[in-house]
């Protein structure tokens, strides 16, 4: 009687699980033999039958993806140095191939590839800055890169520049964004790159100051912009928090308390004055358009301007540096009188403009001075 299809199969399966080791010796030993023309063959099926192994592939990844990637990480598991071993090998033989078929598949899937990347960062944050930390400790070529970025601190900002001005567009749209996603990390990138602080130790600050100024006293809420970081430029030492006026009070008066306390007095003991942020120069008797500036801004004569200058030896009423070409006097006024007060070089004119003609603004940066000195 003839059998049927169903019998056969069972009677084959029969048989190879009944000889099952002999089978395989003459399998091995056949692909040891014919190892050269098996991988031919193979290699010329998958060249001519590549787009439909590949949909086939792709579907049964799609239909048992958890079976598949279990079995993949427990076949990893279980052969982990072998594979390491491989793949290193690989890439040692074949490292440009590999290298520039990685980098034509990224243009190819670039938008695919992000998309992923960014998705997989946000949701295993920890493990890929834990995996990154530990690379960068244990990777064989760390040292090598450090001295290469050492020696080449040139070129490497060179290369920076070259990029940026060929995308600053783009750089510019990136950075918005990406504050306007992440403020407070901006914000502590940036304090800790700059004062060597965190976001929480200036929220400390500016809980501990109640949001006022160091200086004036003037609430957070008086300014539109936040109260900025103050410290020592010599030690790097923080402070405290400064509205921007009282911070150019300091920068001005170049952290001297001795400036400060001469601006005080001058403030007490000089006559009233104006101001003008515009430079002044030394000019000569018949300077006819420096003589109508002076009258036209602050009501006095080029001679009176050469009497202040020579009654001040040629010198600021406040820190006492000469005036020269580089270091103009600037004609120094009450902006409620109009009353010219005296000649001033920019940093002490500024001092006084920023601390609006106050001298107790001075006495309390005196004051914030000696407390961190």
């Amino acid at each position: 009687m003839k059998q049927t299809r169903e019998e056969r199969l069972a009677k084959r399966r029969a048989y190879r699980i009944a000889h099952r080791e002999r089978i395989n010796a003459k399998a091995k030993e056949h692909r040891v033999k014919h190892r050269e023309e098996i991988r031919a063959k193979v290699k010329e099926h998958r060249v001519k039958h590549r787009e439909e192994l590949l949909t086939k592939a792709r579907v049964y990844r799609d239909n048992h993806r958890e079976e598949v990637t279990a079995k993949a990480k427990e076949y990893h598991l279980a052969h982990k140095e072998e594979l390491s071993a491989k793949a290193k090998e690989q890439r040692i033989i074949h490292g440009e191939e590999m290298r520039a078929k990685s980098r034509e598949r990224y243009v190819v899937n670039r938008e695919v590839a992000l998309i992923r990347a960014k998705k997989y960062r946000d949701n295993n944050k920890e493990k890929v800055s834990l995996a990154f930390k530990k690379w960068y400790k244990t990777h064989p070529r760390i040292e090598e890169h450090k001295n290469w970025s050492a020696s080449n601190k040139d070129k490497i900002k060179g290369y920076g520049k070259t990029y940026y001005a060929k995308n600053k567009e783009k750089r510019i749209t990136y950075f918005n964004n990406y504050k306007k996603c992440y403020p407070d990390k901006v914000k502590n990138t940036i304090l800790k790159r700059t004062y060597g602080i965190t976001v929480d130790q200036y929220n400390q600050m500016f809980t501990s100051q109640n949001g006022n100024c160091d200086i004036c006293g003037k609430n957070q809420a008086e300014f539109k912009r936040a109260l900025g970081v103050d410290h020592n430029h010599t030690t790097d030492q923080v402070r405290g928090l400064l509205c921007i006026h009282c911070n150019f009070v300091l920068g001005f008066a170049k952290e001297s308390a001795i400036n400060l306390k001469a601006g005080v007095n001058y403030l007490h003991n000089i006559q009233d004055t104006e101001d003008n942020d515009e430079p002044l120069r030394c000019a000569t008797p018949n300077d006819t358009t420096k003589n109508n500036y002076l009258k036209r801004n602050y009501n006095i004569t080029l001679e009176k301007h050469s009497d202040i200058l020579l009654n001040q030896r040629n010198q600021c009423a406040i820190c006492n540096d000469l005036f020269t070409p580089e270091i103009v006097p600037f004609v120094d006024h009450n902006h409620t009188t109009g009353q010219v007060r005296g000649l001033l070089c920019i940093h002490c004119n500024s001092m006084i403009g920023y601390a609006n003609d106050d001298p107790a603004v001075l006495n309390n940066a005196i004051t914030y001075l000696n407390k961190y000195s």
